[in-house]
């Protein structure tokens, strides 16, 4: 599709040739598999050394974002050495997933305890799965822009 603005012509899609059908599938498809895989071996990683404790959500973290009061849970947890540790998670959102005083599943590296996350599909994969679902949309829109451009091409 081609669009005019202020006289120039910009190219959307893949739609300006095979140059731009491979840049368009590095950046949407390749590059996020690549993360995909990365994310999905550093988890890997780091559950293959992992240690589990149960934790307990002390408070929460809040901050906004984009407008929106975001909540991080706050978990402390003990250590086989008998200290206690916190750890903000790294994931937030809109509510409050937990409530203050439920138990969590933690896991970390005994070697850095500070690696801490709590247990659960998003604080252990959620990367993975964000990447995986963008490379996944970027083949959607691959397929069906071939499809439109095949459709084009059949009935001119």
């Amino acid at each position: 599709m081609r669009r005019s603005r202020n006289g120039l012509s910009l190219t959307i899609g893949s739609s300006g040739g095979p140059l731009n059908s491979a840049i368009t599938i590095l950046i949407f498809i390749v590059a996020p598999l690549i993360a995909t895989g990365y994310f999905w071996m550093q988890t890997q990683d780091f559950l293959s050394t992992a240690e589990f404790a149960e934790g307990e959500v002390v408070s929460y973290h809040e901050y906004t974002s984009d407008g929106t009061r975001m909540y991080s849970p706050i978990v402390e947890f003990t250590l086989p050495d008998g200290n206690k540790l916190q750890f903000t998670s790294n994931f937030g959102s809109s509510s409050q997933s937990y409530q203050i005083g439920e138990k969590v599943e933690v896991v970390y590296r005994i070697d850095d305890p500070e690696s801490a996350r709590i247990s659960s599909i998003m604080n252990l994969y959620g990367f993975v799965i964000f990447s995986g679902a963008f490379a996944l949309a970027g083949m959607v829109f691959q397929l069906v822009a071939k499809a439109h451009r095949n459709k084009i091409t059949s009935d001119a």
